[in-house]
């Protein structure tokens, strides 16, 4: 199993809202899929708005997009120029659609 490593700008959105809930930061990895495992995806990402642990969907620079729960690492209730998060991405990191069935723009 190889895992790849990524970084750069994204997004996050609540599952039902096209418009970006926060501007983030993110480091990713990502390992592709055995015949024994499915793909899996896991990383940090830091915003300088306070998110509340929960699960949103996560857009990269390139244009994926996927199912993330969001834990907090910085304590809670602080109020901070960054706050830093766990993310544990659900399924894969590639094509969502929009509630509509329609692919959102910028997916591949």
């Amino acid at each position: 199993m190889s895992i790849k490593y990524t970084n750069g700008s994204g997004h996050i959105y609540l599952k039902d809202v096209d418009k970006p809930l926060a501007d983030v930061q993110y480091n990713l990895m990502e390992t592709n899929p055995s015949q024994y495992t499915s793909a899996k995806w896991w990383g940090e990402i830091t915003s300088s708005k306070e998110l509340k642990p929960s699960e949103y969907i996560f857009e990269t620079e390139d244009g994926r997009r996927g199912s993330v729960v969001i834990s907090l690492i910085t304590p809670p209730g602080r109020k901070l120029q960054k706050y830093r998060y766990l993310v544990n991405g659900r399924g894969t990191l590639g094509n969502l659609y929009s509630k509509y069935g329609q692919k959102k723009p910028g997916t591949l």
